[in-house]
């Protein structure tokens, strides 16, 4: 990424695009950047350093809901990057892949080791080029948090996802009990969560019967789970070997294994080290609702036997025993009759949508069977955010209706792309108040986990910033032999990153030309090859005349042994096979180096020129000797260069357009490498009339130059070198009888190979074959 100037510029976008307004667009507003600022100010120090959030999960890739092939890319989100192009598809690096059908589970770390030492060399510095600034820089990265929905978030951190102590951020604090008829644990009590004198606190009657007294969970740190695993061993392979069934409250039933990410030395300072997917949340969330109002069969999260949990919590005591069996028989008030689901999904049935807002939602529902299927995660957020709050009005009772208006307004304002920090405390605070509204409508059977989840990710938010730069990525559209999945999903990624990267050979539409905005960024060259681009001219007419492009060159530093030698004759001349790469390099350093906007060569600073000897250096060993000869040419080479660019800015100043049009053909032809404030004071500087005056005298002064010089890079004294090497070979062949083949006679030789179809010195309608036919000829009557 650093060998392409446009994008090592982005690289550092975040350094100087801090909020103030204390809203928060982008992770560099969150807590957690500042907090790393803080701790590590020597890795902040440098706005190039890479900050890394790392994204994993399963996906069938034969485009299924069945798990019996589950592939697993790891994909690394640069947090660098500008709002506009950090979570694009090109920006998105597969760092690996763990092939199926099985899923890793607990093993995941085994596949992510060479990962990790990565991260940790990268922690410590690697030597690496910048093509923007021109110069060697040490390369730090740090990884921020991963991003997994919560199967592989147990996975990756080593904490157990289910059970008594199934929340990670609670962790033994944990507030959960199991139901004995409805065989499954419900997370439920989130009046802990509200403060002290909250009333709810107090209204023992309208959830357990009990007041509650007891203080917020505290939040299970990186420090706290590093001390929990002090005496931990980590048992690798999927037979596992039979353990002592744990008693209840047991600290030890909080961990699965020691994660392989406590290796990196920041990994337990972190505030948030692994993220809970939000899409994942809302849409187990969206599911639990619709079937549960639905009350769809088998996936309800209440029923008979979850109802019958209530009566053994003592929780029916203000109702008669008679009438207790008819209600626990009986759906509740949260679940519609069967006009009132006719009724909810015409609602939903009805609602259109703008092409790519959503899928059709219509087709998913089933009216007579008063069902909902086939809905993606997409699908889920648009429902949850958008089309609920609508669909159960003047429907359900006001209480559970409220209740629901909620839990649909929090995700909505969490998943907005610009946050507000005293809106997201606020938010912490109403999901609250919302989960003890469902507390008191919904049975315990309700809260599951996932329901449970969302008291946590407000906080997420406001440590790590807008949630959908921690969305999960995943490569199904990269499947396209079913036979090898793996090899054909690495494949594809490969070869859509080199056509992204190195699009040669293929040319640019018109429009696409016209399209292209100011300062688009231009494939770099690569390391240590010379490239002869294409370029074009911007005519009065707004067209372009095609003609050769500037030679492109990246110097890369190499080793003694790689650094290739220059010949110089008597006369302190460049000669040999490498002067004309030589002289190309020495124009390609110049151009990049030195600014534009001086006016002489002469007043260019020493230090500049210094540098500038110093990366010719990095791939030629040159005397010192010849340095001045060298920076003379340097000069010369650097005033063709902007004679060059004056000549292109006077053609589109002289076209007398209009300001914008004037303004977007400058913006054409501004060179890559040439900052746009420098730029602007080139173009300024030749808008005035004293430098229309001295381009006036210049003009007349080369119109008296009747002999240009037209031998191109060479030179006459690298001509003159090649044509003794010629004449030493030819004075070295023997003697030939007889005449010689058109392609091996002297004059190929000296001058070159001649064109197809064309014979020197032999006038028009000679040919090679009617030559070489007439030797033929001559030896068949010669041998005669």
């Amino acid at each position: 990424m650093f060998l392409s100037a446009s994008v090592s510029e982005q690289l550092t976008w975040h350094s100087s695009h801090h909020s103030q307004d204390g809203k928060m667009r982008h992770p560099v507003d969150s807590v957690c950047w500042s907090s790393i600022d803080k701790k590590y100010p020597t890795f902040a120090s440098n706005p190039r350093n890479l900050r890394f959030g790392l994204a994993t999960d399963g996906f069938n890739p034969f485009s299924n809901l069945s798990s019996t092939h589950s592939l697993w890319p790891v994909i690394l989100v640069i947090y660098n990057l500008p709002p506009n192009v950090c979570m694009s598809s090109e920006n998105l690096m597969l760092s690996l892949l763990i092939p199926g059908p099985k899923q890793p589970e607990n093993d995941i770390d085994v596949y992510l080791q060479p990962l990790i030492d990565d991260l940790k060399l990268l922690w410590d510095g690697v030597d690496m080029y910048d093509a923007y600034s021109k110069a060697m820089f040490n390369l730090r990265g740090i990884l921020l948090w991963t991003i997994n929905d919560f199967p592989a978030y147990g996975n990756l951190s080593g904490l157990t996802n289910k059970g008594e102590f199934a929340c990670p951020v609670c962790g033994p604090e944990t507030c959960s009990y199991w139901l004995p008829l409805a065989l499954k644990t419900v997370y439920v009590d989130h009046r802990r969560f509200l403060p002290t004198n909250h009333v709810f606190r107090r209204k023992h009657k309208w959830f357990n019967g009990r007041k509650e007294r007891r203080v917020r969970p505290k939040i299970f740190t990186g420090r706290a789970t590093i001390l929990a695993l002090s005496q931990f061993t980590n048992k690798w392979g999927k037979k596992k070997e039979k353990q002592k069934k744990l008693k209840k409250g047991d600290p030890a039933k909080l961990l699965k294994k020691k994660s392989l990410l406590f290796e990196l030395p920041y990994w337990e300072e972190l505030l948030v080290r692994h993220n809970l997917d939000v899409i994942h949340i809302e849409k187990n969330a969206c599911e639990s609702v619709l079937d549960t109002i639905l009350d769809v069969k088998g996936k309800s999260k209440i029923g008979a036997a979850s109802r019958r949990d209530l009566e053994l919590q003592e929780l029916m005591e203000d109702v008669p025993v008679e009438a207790r069996e008819d209600m626990l028989d009986s759906s509740g008030p949260y679940t519609l009759t069967k006009p009132e689901k006719a009724k909810f999904l015409w609602r939903l049935w009805m609602q259109r949508f703008p092409d790519g807002y959503c899928s059709n939602i219509g087709k998913c529902i089933k009216i007579k069977d008063s069902k909902i299927l086939g809905l993606k995660s997409h699908d889920h957020h648009v429902l949850m955010q958008q089309l609920l709050s609508v669909a159960v009005k003047g429907i359900l009772p006001e209480g559970v209706r409220k209740s629901l208006f909620g839990l649909s307004s929090f995700f909505h304002e969490l998943c907005q792309r610009v946050l507000d920090k005293k809106r997201l405390e606020e938010l912490e605070d109403e999901i609250v108040e919302t989960l003890c509204l469902l507390e008191r409508y919904f049975p315990p059977s309700f809260f599951s986990i996932m329901i449970h989840l969302t008291i946590h990710i407000a906080r997420e938010a406001k440590l790590c910033g807008p949630v959908h730069y921690r969305y999960m990525k995943v490569l199904k559209g990269y499947v396209r032999n079913s036979a090898a999945p793996e090899g054909s999903i690495v494949e594809n990624y490969l070869a859509d990153e080199c056509v992204r990267t190195m699009p040669i050979g293929r040319k640019r539409t018109r429009t696409e030309e016209q399209q292209e905005p100011e300062g688009n960024p231009r494939i770099e060259a690569a390391p240590n090859i010379e490239q002869e681009a294409g370029g074009s001219e911007v005519t009065p007419n707004g067209g372009k005349t095609k003609k050769r492009g500037k030679t492109t060159l990246q110097v890369i530093p190499t080793g003694e042994s790689q650094r290739q030698t220059i010949e110089w004759n008597e006369k302190g001349q460049l000669v040999g096979a490498q002067s004309v790469k030589f002289s190309s390099a020495v124009g390609c350093i110049v151009r990049e180096q030195v600014p534009i906007n001086i006016h002489d060569w002469r007043l260019v600073e020493d230090k500049t020129k210094n540098e500038v000897w110093g990366l010719l250096l990095q791939q030629y060993k040159v005397d010192l000797i010849h340095k001045p000869y060298i920076l003379q040419q340097m000069g010369r080479l650097w005033r063709a260069y902007k004679s060059e660019l004056t000549g292109s800015v006077m053609t589109v100043l002289e076209s007398r357009r209009n300001r914008t049009e004037t303004a977007r053909l400058l913006g054409l032809i501004r060179p890559e490498d040439v900052p746009q404030a420098e730029w602007d004071q080139f173009v300024a500087e030749r808008s005035t009339g004293e430098w229309k005056a001295k381009s006036e005298k210049m003009k007349a002064v080369r119109a008296k130059q009747l002999l240009p010089h037209t031998l191109s890079r060479k030179g006459y004294v690298r001509e003159e070198y090649e044509h003794a090497e010629m004449e030493a070979k030819l004075a070295e062949q023997p003697p030939t009888e007889g005449p010689i083949p058109v392609k091996h006679d002297v004059l190929s030789q000296v001058l070159g190979k001649e064109k197809n179809g064309r014979v020197r010195g032999m006038g028009e309608g000679i040919t090679p074959s009617r030559v070489d036919a007439q030797l033929q000829k001559w030896r068949l009557e010669t041998s005669i």
